[in-house]
């Protein structure tokens, strides 16, 4: 406050150039000792870093989430398979006896064998 006090006396043009370079720096006392302002964001990442590790994460999170969501349809797919082995089997050492079942014939005839 009181270095922009005494940066407004002095006439358009003709103050010194500390104060133009330090005029909207947030400490401005270590800005005139130091001649350059230094931000007040010391310690503070910068745009491009904050967007680039949000961007990779954001990258890491999505592979992730598909490896799972792939698992999850192939272990799906796998009970599907064991569900239809037990219920359906497909190979030739499990054929089924059809002998017990009953013809349109015997139906018809109402004598069930």
């Amino acid at each position: 406050v009181i270095f922009k006090a005494i940066c407004s006396g002095y006439v358009a043009g003709s103050e010194p150039a500390i104060c133009s370079k330090c005029a909207n720096c947030p400490n401005e006392h270590s800005c005139v000792m130091n001649g350059q302002c230094h931000g007040g964001s010391q310690g503070a990442v910068s745009n491009s870093v904050f967007l680039s590790s949000l961007l990779g994460l954001s990258l890491f999170f999505s592979c992730v989430g598909f490896i799972q969501w792939k698992r999850s349809q192939n272990q799906v797919r796998e009970q599907v398979k064991g569900i239809l082995a037990e219920y359906m089997p497909l190979d030739k050492q499990n054929n089924v006896d059809d002998s017990l079942a009953l013809t349109e014939e015997d139906d018809e005839a109402g004598t069930f064998s």
